[in-house]
């Protein structure tokens, strides 16, 4: 999960306890609405006025609310083959996350994909972190490089990264939440100075490019991508049933609101919008000055929460084969070796809207769009009708496809900049 989230391996917060015997009962359903929609609200929303300019404002719009939908019907087969599996293998609905759930269908072959699949998400959300820092910097310091400004990073990432103890770290990374919503309201309240005075930007409104749409795919799936958390957090409701109309009204709700923030920008700043949209403003205001050094800070500490899965993970699968006398050096080696290969793909692609659209298209793609359905498939063959196996196989080779697309477009943008360029036309 990006800024503000949380991941699989994260306590779930606001739980109700027994007064008289002191049992946690559950999470609220309030509780778990704002815990699942702040999870969305992350970094992501500040690159959706750039996803406008990749996507124009009909395909743009029509790919978050499709996004949005798409998500939640692979939750539901998730759902449903976890519930078969509680029925069958007689589970607790508490044992069963998303990878033990893939893995118990496709056997270890399903567990290694979301494996890998995890980890370049999670690596790629902190790594996104680095190129948002560094896109930060560059705007209040012009004149120094963002590969310069990323570099700085690596030192104080790879120290606190040895941090063993998160409670350490997520007070200041939880600040992200509001240091977020500042941001936000900041540019909104930048954009509609703008448009007040100058309207909006002409040929905004029909635009679209036939070379970046992709992209904007990319993002949109990038910012819905948490199905590693829908398990964990919906066996921790006090009123389990109440989860999937809260999942449905997040979704909806998400999609308007950064659809709404994106659209703003981009009729904006039109072919000038900026991914992130705060590099968009002037870079000499008080305000927007310490919001940038408040998200700066927010995000380095966020940097270790996000990381902490792909850490887990590499940890696990390494400690039985290191000696006690020798694993926490090792350890501490293997956690700096993966922040430098980190810093290293930021700085390799270090445009902030095309390696949101990479993550989103190749790695969240995988976790949303290709593995669910594959599990369904497997899980449900011998059961299901012949309209649910042509859903299956479409949602399937739609995830396919638009990982293809979406990861070859990143690419060939990243290494032919001049192939996807929009000049800046002013106005106003």
């Amino acid at each position: 999960m990006k800024l503000g989230g949380l991941t699989e391996g994260q306590p779930l917060l606001l739980n109700w306890e027994d007064s008289d015997t002191g049992r946690v009962i559950g999470t609220s359903t309030i509780a778990t609405f704002f815990i699942f929609a702040k999870s969305y609200l992350g970094s992501g929303i500040m690159d959706m006025s750039r996803a406008f300019l990749d996507g124009g404002i009909f395909l743009t719009t029509f790919l978050i609310y499709s996004v949005a939908i798409l998500s939640c019907v692979c939750f539901l087969m998730l759902f449903e083959i976890r519930d078969h599996l509680m029925k069958t293998k007689d589970f607790r609905r508490e044992d069963l996350s998303f990878q033990r759930v893939v893995g118990e269908v496709l056997g270890p072959v399903g567990t290694y994909a979301v494996l890998a699949a995890l980890i370049f998400t999670q690596a790629g959300f902190a790594t996104a972190y680095v190129i948002f820092i560094a896109d930060n910097l560059n705007f209040l310091y012009e004149n120094i490089s963002t590969t310069i400004f990323a570099l700085i990073q690596l030192p104080f990432l790879i120290i606190i990264c040895w941090v063993r103890d998160l409670k350490w770290i997520s007070p200041i990374a939880m600040s992200g939440i509001l240091v977020n919503g500042l941001a936000v309201v900041t540019v909104l309240i930048y954009c509609f100075g703008e448009l007040s005075d100058h309207g909006i930007a002409p040929g905004a409104v029909g635009y679209f490019n036939t070379r970046t749409f992709p992209i904007a795919f990319g993002v949109a799936v990038y910012l819905f991508e948490g199905i590693g958390l829908i398990l964990p957090l919906e066996a921790k409701m006090k009123k389990p049933e109440d989860f999937k109309p809260i999942m449905w009204s997040v979704h909806l709700l998400i999609a308007t609101i950064v659809s709404a923030f994106g659209l703003i920008g981009y009729l904006t700043f039109f072919t000038c919008t900026e991914g992130p949209i705060i590099s968009n403003l002037p870079d000499n205001g008080p305000l927007i000055v310490t919001t940038v050094w408040a998200l700066n800070v927010a995000l380095l500490f966020t940097y270790p929460v996000q990381m902490f899965p792909v850490f887990e993970i590499v940890e696990a699968a390494l400690e039985n084969r290191i000696s006690s006398n020798f694993r926490l050096p090792i350890f501490f080696v293997i956690r700096a070796g993966i922040v430098v290969l980190s810093v290293l793909l930021g700085i390799g692609i270090p445009d902030f809207d095309l390696f949101l659209g990479l993550v989103g298209g190749f790695g969240s793609a995988q976790l949303m769009f290709i593995i669910p359905p594959i599990a369904y498939y497997a899980a449900f063959k011998n059961e299901m009708s012949t309209t649910k196996k042509a859903g299956c196989l479409t949602l399937l080779v739609f995830g396919i496809v638009t990982m293809v697309v979406t990861t070859t477009c990143t690419l060939v943008c990243n290494f032919m900049p001049d192939f996807c360029a929009v000049d800046c036309v002013s106005f106003g």
